[in-house]
């Protein structure tokens, strides 16, 4: 079972080129873009396949049913055999868990971040842009509060590796920074900077994908611990 194309929910579209995907490109870039050919720039892991799920659309549009065809889509894949070792997730919402749907939903999600646990997929997950403190808030945010020992919460970090103006933060509920102020990667028609916490988040899947060509055998969890212990 090889998958050459991805999916995108959000169209129910397996088409290849989109060429207006720029926050998707732009992290894929930051991911694994090809180092070494002097073009451009160069991605954390520079070797590494990735496959695109498109959950959102070119304006940010996305329902609740294209997020869940995401993940079923990764569960599925997964369940074909296709080694996942990070899923990373540059996006973020809240649910109201008042609701009975919103209860569903993320009981849902959470389900898969459990399943894919089991699969050794770690969940790279964007802290957020609103300067806010996420141990404090006032509603479930998803996906980084999904309660799963492979969820990884990034915030941004600037030049000076010091927090980014605009980056979400907790003592409890983030776990890492990455570098996310002005960030150079692909773009659609060349290279652009973005920032963002979801320009951080890639930075970690990247490195994760390393530690896996490195500890082969390692648990998403043991990458996981491997990447915290090293900052």
């Amino acid at each position: 079972f090889v998958d050459f194309h991805g999916w995108s929910p959000v169209y129910e579209s397996n088409i290849f080129v989109n060429p207006g995907s720029f926050h998707g490109t732009h992290v894929a870039g930051t991911i694994g873009a090809e180092g070494g050919n002097g073009i451009g720039v160069a991605g954390v892991s520079q070797d590494v396949s990735m496959i695109s799920v498109m959950i959102f659309d070119e304006s940010g549009y996305t329902t609740s049913f294209a997020i869940m065809e995401g993940y079923r889509y990764m569960t599925a894949i997964m369940e074909k055999g296709v080694d996942v070792v990070a899923i990373n997730q540059s996006w973020g919402g809240g649910e109201n868990m008042i609701s009975e749907e919103g209860q569903a939903f993320v009981k849902e999600m959470t389900q898969h971040a459990l399943d894919h646990n089991e699969y050794g997929a770690v969940w790279v997950v964007s802290a957020g842009n609103s300067s806010l403190n996420r141990d404090d808030q006032y509603y479930f945010s998803i996906p980084n509060n999904i309660n799963s020992p492979n969820v990884m919460t990034v915030a941004s970090s600037d030049a000076n590796e010091m927090p980014s103006g605009f980056t979400d933060f907790g003592n409890y509920t983030v776990d890492i920074y990455a570098p996310g102020s002005d960030i150079v990667s692909t773009y659609p028609g060349g290279y652009a900077y973005l920032s963002g916490t979801s320009m951080a988040s890639p930075h970690v899947s990247g490195s994760i994908a390393l530690a896996k060509a490195l500890f082969p055998d390692d648990s998403g969890v043991d990458l996981m611990t491997r990447i915290l212990a090293s900052g």
